[in-house]
Parts: structure tokens; sequence; C-alpha cells
């Protein structure tokens, strides 16, 4: 332990150099993660408060389902899937769910319509709460262990500069 104190006390200057990276990116991810976590939490609270929203729905005639849940490709996405009769239906479910997004600010819309024999499996897809979380989290994790050996090649570099150089680090 003596050693290393020692060697920290010898090149500071390269040592807190050498974790500006590391601590970029901890910030960043921390930062991310609890993103992340806020728009988990805003997605159930988002499925909570629409039940009633989607009973009224369901009750409408000619609508076979409609469902809300999460995304399972993005978990801090919300999912609305609907089966309809016609595309008289469709579109009057549509109009619903667009009321719904102008209510709600971070909506967004996508819709798969078919046509013919296949218009009674009409599926609809509303998506809240910025589904790119869980891939920034993934791309922070990436840059944290980039930036770990960064800073691990930054301090051997000004370690092994500083002993060339020493009045870099003052000790002359």
């Amino acid at each position: 332990m003596g050693r290393l104190r020692k060697l920290y006390d010898d090149n500071r200057p390269a040592v807190l150099i050498a974790t500006i990276p590391l601590t970029w990116a901890v910030v960043f991810f921390v930062w991310d993660a609890a993103t992340y976590v806020a728009s988990n939490l805003r997605v159930s609270e988002f499925i909570g408060e629409h039940t009633v929203w989607l009973a009224e729905i369901q009750a409408r005639p000619g609508v076979h389902s409609v469902s809300m849940m999460r995304d399972n490709e993005m978990p801090d996405r919300v999912l609305i899937q609907f089966d309809v009769e016609d595309k008289a239906t469709f579109l009057a479910v549509e109009s619903e769910v667009h009321k719904l997004k102008r209510l709600s600010p971070g909506f967004r819309w996508d819709a798969n319509v078919r046509s013919g024999e296949d218009i009674g499996v009409n599926a609809g897809a509303a998506v809240i709460a910025g589904g790119e979380a869980l891939v920034r989290i993934t791309e922070r994790l990436i840059q944290l262990l980039v930036s770990g050996l960064l800073s691990i090649l930054v301090f051997w570099l000004a370690l092994r500069h500083s002993r060339k150089y020493p009045y870099i680090t003052g000790d002359l």
C-alpha cells in the first residue's frame, strides 16, 4: 500500500490527467441510467393512467381487442395494439390514439394498416418515453470501458513522460 501511495504522490498530475476521461464517462453513464429508470417509471404510470381509456375503446362496436403493454424489444416504451373488423373502425381507433398523442408529450405514433382479407388483423402501435434510453445506456457502458482503457493509457504515458522530463511534475 505504501508503494502505491508513493507512486500516486510522485505522479499526482499524471493521475489527475488520466482520470478526466473516466470521470466524464461515469457522469454520462449515471445520467443515462437515471434517464432510463425515469422513463420506465413513466411507462408504468402511463399504462396505469389509461386503463379506463382502453376499456372505452374495447367497448366500441367492431373492436375485437385492445391492449397496452411494455414493448419487449425496448422496455422503456409502451405498445398499444388493437384488432378491428374493418378500415372504418381502424380509423376511429386511430383517431382516439391521435387524441391521446396530443395529450401526452413525447408520444409517437406508428401504424401498420393491412387491406383486403387481413383487415381484421390491423395493428396499431403507440410509443412513448424515448425508446432509445436502453441503447444509450449500452453505448455509455462501452464508452465507460473505452474511457477506462484510455485513462490507463494516458496515465502510463504521463508516468513515462514525467520520468524523462521531471519538470512536468515538479520533481527537479
